[in-house]
């Protein structure tokens, strides 16, 4: 490839980031936010996390398991610093950056972006439509586990990084049970795939 079609598939490519950042700039319309700012504005007055239902008039006896401390603390900080639009900005980044890590992963090409990033922001629109929720960064962290997992054969010892990245997601939010089953699959089918190739080479012996 030339160095001018390099700088055109850059630019191009540049265009659809930049695309998907401007689609996924919304208003914070999620019903929970007040309840999420109040969260993080405890972490940052108090140093700690909050585990008792101390800010809900309806529901005061509602018991939950605070999973996603850390988005909270996130989205105080930045509704702090720079309000709704910068709420609405940090939403946009995060869903973005998310789709920068799976092109990498998967070496999407200028085509494959060009297809599957319009129908990928469809099929997660009715969590961007609200703006930063913590669900997003459990699609982040998703993809962050898929590019680890499919660059493994170039560098296994990339698989450390599961690791800080689970001890990260799980305070973020919930969803990373969801990347432990995806790590346990992928390890459960290389153990089958090795585990065949083995016994092939054993007949072959024989």
């Amino acid at each position: 490839m030339s160095a001018n079609s390099k700088l055109i598939s850059f630019v191009l490519s540049g265009i659809i980031y930049l695309a998907v950042f401007i689609f996924s700039i919304n208003l914070p319309t999620d019903p929970d936010l007040g309840w999420h700012l109040k969260y993080g504005e405890f972490f940052f007055k108090t140093g700690s996390i909050l585990q008792d239902n101390i800010f809900s008039t309806m529901m005061p006896d509602y018991k939950w398991v605070n999973h996603s401390w850390a988005s909270d603390a996130l989205i105080y900080f930045v509704n702090n610093s720079a309000g709704f639009i910068g709420i609405s900005l940090l939403g946009a980044g995060i869903v973005t950056l998310t789709f920068f890590v799976l092109s990498k992963a998967f070496n999407l090409t200028l085509w494959n972006k060009a297809i599957l990033f319009p129908i990928l922001l469809l099929l997660v629109n009715n969590v961007n439509a609200v703006s930063f929720r913590s669900q997003m960064m459990s699609y982040f962290f998703t993809t962050v586990l898929i590019y680890i997992l499919m660059k493994y054969e170039e560098n296994p010892k990339r698989l450390l990084f599961v690791i800080p990245l689970f001890l990260v997601w799980a305070n973020f939010h919930g969803g990373f049970i969801v990347g432990l089953l995806i790590l346990g699959g992928y390890i459960a089918i290389k153990k089958l795939v090795l585990y065949k190739d083995n016994l092939r080479n054993l007949n072959l012996k024989f």
